[in-house]
């Protein structure tokens, strides 16, 4: 039997959400739906033992600064905050992001993006996966498809985001660029080792 390691608080009055929030399949938590929104969930943290894991439905939010720091005076430290809402503009976000909020999902939400959101934030520190090495193949059938730039996006995102220790190899032996990208003097890649290697174990 799968325990359960974490219990999340989602507070919705919309169905859609709560159907998408129901359909959430992720073995190792549990979320508890209540009715309302960020001022329903203020009230229940208020009278209930604070939880680290919450999700609120803020489509009726009218002032998120008084109301989040509200909020944070109920919560304990490092709660972690998933919200929902109408509002799509980058503007909205960042009024979200510079007040604490882990998230932001715009609605109608999905399950899968719910999901998302909270492996996220469920994720364990990069020392407690460094065992789980990973490789990640990029390829283009010819030159000019933006392979190169999409391995090196995904590789920054990897390493910043993440914090995973990342190696990124450029398999074009001769003509490879990605050092260009990163504002250094290009090379010939992995060419000059490989044939080393291969006149040592030939040619010893």
């Amino acid at each position: 039997m799968t325990q359960i390691t974490s219990t999340w608080l989602a507070f919705t009055s919309d169905p859609s959400i709560r159907t998408a929030l129901e359909e959430v399949s992720i073995d190792t938590i549990h979320i508890m739906i209540h009715p309302g929104g960020i001022i329903q969930a203020i009230e229940y943290l208020q009278h209930h033992e604070s939880t680290a894991h919450l999700i609120i439905d803020l489509s009726n939010c009218t002032n998120p600064e008084k109301d989040i720091h509200q909020l944070a005076d109920a919560c304990q430290d490092g709660t972690q905050l998933i919200t929902l809402g109408k509002n799509d503009t980058i503007a909205w976000y960042k009024r979200l992001q510079a007040l604490g909020v882990d998230d932001y999902l715009v609605t109608p939400v999905q399950t899968h993006q719910i999901t998302t959101a909270i492996n996220h934030l469920n994720m364990d520190t990069p020392a407690s996966i460094s065992k789980n090495n990973s490789m990640l193949a990029i390829m283009g059938a010819r030159g000019g498809l933006g392979s190169t730039t999409l391995a090196v996006n995904y590789a920054w995102l990897i390493a910043k985001m993440f914090q995973f220790k990342t190696c990124l190899l450029d398999f074009d032996f001769y003509y490879g660029d990605i050092n260009l990208h990163f504002n250094k003097a290009p090379n010939h890649g992995l060419s000059p080792p490989l044939l080393s290697l291969a006149q040592t174990i030939f040619d010893p």
